[in-house]
């Protein structure tokens, strides 16, 4: 799968990324060697139920339709749309402050649900890309970029110094997810993410691929 920073290819084609260290630390904590088994994220839930592989660490973000079907351990990254600004912009502290902004978006990204609900826009403009919009955002066009969190990191990566992130406009939080009957599995995830919280294993992970900690506390 595609998807920077979670877990992704690098120009290796290694797999890599934030799921990929975690992973990896909890199966040594667990004395076990992890398989990964890349997959498409349409099936992925069918795959886990049918025993391709054993849990899901794929930046999945709960919800209560898929807690019908898995069963989800502590939430390890708290992630979710925020607004991306130029850097040493101070103008933009909370959501209510985009007010009277010109804000950009990817189409038919979650960034377009958020908008919906911002009041008192002065002009939402959309984007096939999200990097057009940056280039836009970087030159004064836009007061605002409104990206998931996973996205703001990498393009954050890529050019550090030039953008910054002012404010998150929701939330989601990213679980492991077994099969419901796993529940020996489920308890020993959750005391390993619990002891990868309290150790600042999970933190050092963060900054790692995110530049600042988004592992809930």
């Amino acid at each position: 799968s595609s998807f920077a920073p979670m877990g992704f290819r690098d120009e290796n084609n290694n797999l890599v990324g934030f799921d990929i260290d975690m992973g990896e630390e909890i199966a040594k904590r667990m004395g076990v060697k992890i398989e990964w088994q890349p997959t498409d994220w349409d099936g992925v839930i069918s795959a886990l139920q049918t025993k391709r592989f054993d849990v899901i660490i794929s930046g999945m973000t709960i919800t209560e339709e898929r807690a019908m079907q898995v069963n989800f351990t502590e939430p390890y990254v708290v992630a979710g749309v925020v607004a991306l600004v130029r850097a040493g912009d101070d103008t933009i502290k909370t959501a209510e402050d985009l007010a009277g902004k010109v804000v950009g978006i990817q189409g038919g990204s979650s960034g377009e649900e958020v908008v919906k609900e911002l009041e008192g826009l002065k002009d939402v403009r959309r984007y096939k890309q999200f990097p057009e919009c940056l280039s836009d955002l970087e030159i004064g066009r836009l007061d605002a970029g409104i990206v998931d969190v996973t996205v703001a990191a990498h393009f954050l990566a890529l050019r550090p110094g030039v953008f910054e992130i002012a404010t998150p406009l929701n939330e989601e939080l990213f679980a492991i997810a077994t099969r419901p009957e796993d529940t020996k599995l489920l308890d020993e995830l959750n005391r390993i993410i619990s002891e990868m919280k309290a150790d600042g294993t999970l933190e050092q992970i963060s900054m790692k691929w995110f530049g600042e900690n988004v592992v809930p506390q």
